[in-house]
Formats: C-alpha cells, sequence, structure tokens
C-alpha cells in the first residue's frame, strides 16, 4: 500500500495536470486580493479574512479535473494491469487513488488559503468568526475536499477512460454548481416580504407571504438535497450562508462512505481491457 502511493505522489510531482491547477489558483487568488483591495480603497466594502473561505464554491471544478486525469490515465495507459498482476489488490489500488487525489485537493486549498493569509496581512480586516467556528469551517472544507474526490474517484473507475471521464466530471461538477446555486436562491426566500399596495387612505407597506418561500415536501426535498450535495455545502461555506449548516458534517461523511463503497465495488466487478 505504501509503495503504491508513494508511486501516486511521484506521479503528482511530475503531473503537468496538477502544476498547472496550483498555477491557475495562483493567478486567481491573486486577482482575488487586487479585487478586494481595490474594494477597500473606493470605500465600497470591507473585506475581512472570511473570503479564505470563497474557494470552497470552485475546489470541485479542480478535483474533477485532476482526479479524472490521474486516474483515468492509469486505465487508459492500462496501468491498473500492471498493477494488479504485481499483486496489489483492487482494494489497495483504489485506496491509493483516493488518498492520492485527496492529497492533491488539499494542496489546492491550502495554496489558496496560505496566499490569502499572507495577502491578507496587509489589507484584509479581522475575521469575525471565533476560533471554533473557524475550526469548524476548516473541518468542513476538508471533508468538503473528500466528498468532491470520493465522487470523482467513483465515476474515473466507473468509466475508466481520462477523457470520457473528464468531460463527464466537468458536466457534473458544472450542472451540481448550478443546481445547487439555484436551490439556495430558492431556499432563502423570506416566507414574508413587505409590499406596497394601493389603499383608500394612499399607499400601504403590508407584510405579506412570500409567493416564492417553499413549503411542505417541496421544501423538505430541497433542504435534504441542500445537505447531501457537495456542490451545495461549497456555496454555503464559501458566503458563510446564514442557512444552517449544523448536520453537514454528518452527511458529508455519509456521503463518502457511500461513494467510496460503490467505487470499490464497481472496481471489484470491473473487467478490465
Amino acid at each position: 500500500m505504501n509503495k503504491l502511493i508513494k508511486s501516486e505522489l511521484f506521479r503528482i510531482k511530475n503531473s503537468g495536470a496538477f502544476l498547472s491547477s496550483i498555477i491557475i489558483i495562483f493567478i486567481i487568488t491573486i486577482f482575488i486580493c487586487i479585487t478586494q483591495y481595490n474594494y477597500i480603497k473606493t470605500g465600497s466594502t470591507e473585506v475581512s479574512y472570511n473570503i479564505i473561505w470563497f474557494f470552497s464554491a470552485f475546489i470541485g471544478f479542480f478535483i474533477a479535473i485532476f482526479t479524472s486525469l490521474h486516474v483515468g490515465s492509469d486505465f487508459s495507459d492500462r496501468t491498473i494491469n500492471y498493477k494488479i498482476i504485481s499483486g496489489y489488490s483492487r482494494l489497495k489500488i483504489y485506496l491509493s487513488y483516493l488518498i492520492t487525489c485527496i492529497i492533491e485537493g488539499l494542496m489546492c486549498l491550502f495554496t489558496y488559503m496560505f496566499i490569502i493569509l499572507i495577502f491578507g496581512l496587509f489589507f484584509l480586516e479581522p475575521s469575525g468568526l471565533g476560533t471554533i467556528e473557524i475550526l469548524k469551517l476548516l473541518g468542513e472544507v476538508i471533508l468538503l475536499t473528500i466528498s468532491f474526490t470520493s465522487l470523482f474517484t467513483l465515476l474515473s473507475v466507473l468509466f475508466a477512460d481520462k477523457t470520457l471521464t473528464v468531460v463527464i466530471s466537468t458536466i457534473i461538477v458544472f450542472g451540481l454548481s448550478v443546481l445547487s446555486f439555484l436551490m439556495l436562491e430558492h431556499l432563502k426566500e423570506p416566507e414574508y416580504i413587505n409590499q406596497t399596495v394601493v389603499a383608500d387612505n394612499g399607499l400601504v407597506v403590508e407584510n405579506v407571504k412570500n409567493a416564492k418561500y417553499l413549503t411542505g415536501t417541496k421544501r423538505k426535498v430541497y433542504e435534504v438535497a441542500n445537505d447531501i450535495l457537495p456542490s451545495s455545502i461549497a456555496w454555503r461555506i464559501s458566503d458563510l450562508s446564514v442557512i444552517d449548516r449544523n448536520n453537514v458534517i454528518y452527511y458529508m461523511i455519509i456521503f463518502i462512505l457511500i461513494c467510496n463503497s460503490i467505487g470499490i465495488s464497481i472496481l471489484n466487478k470491473k473487467q478490465l481491457r
């Protein structure tokens, strides 16, 4: 198992895709820092260290691409066949993929956080969050990274083709992100809104029921999906959503276990070329 992980980590070191991801993240982070600094200079808004969680909304895209390339290339190049012939079990091979891609994901995440921390010393306001809340958020983003990695490792093993997996994974992560964003917008709708109506004595502001407010079974479905989908959790962490995240840690652990159980089962039964 250790040899497998070491060989996978060596592949990371020489991976153009991973290096490209780090460079892109570096550029994006610098751009965010410059943008936030301009906001402060113009006095249009107050910016704090809370932007350190912003990257959570996009970590899934990076994980989708490099996990698909990393695992998919083993199938496309038939490297996995040689690993099995060498005596490695499929379980150990799967876990080596998973652990390696989790490390890749965390390196991307911490690259963003480190740059924000360094540049933020010069212009960012302290976060209003307490130590416990910050540690909880850090735990959530780490679990979020593992959740996305588990999902895309499963898909990579399922499709067993580098190009196909990259395309499908990218479409899925984009679709889930859009779907999650729309669901969150619906869930954020207030139950009552102020509405101006014409009365006998002129214009009157009334507090009326919001027609867009979700109720009953539909709201329950949205709330459950919102807690299960990593993309929904990513959006909520990135903007420190007012929608509570009390149960997301438990849901993410369940999601991780289910994805990896299915992925291991698929690899064990898969007929390799």
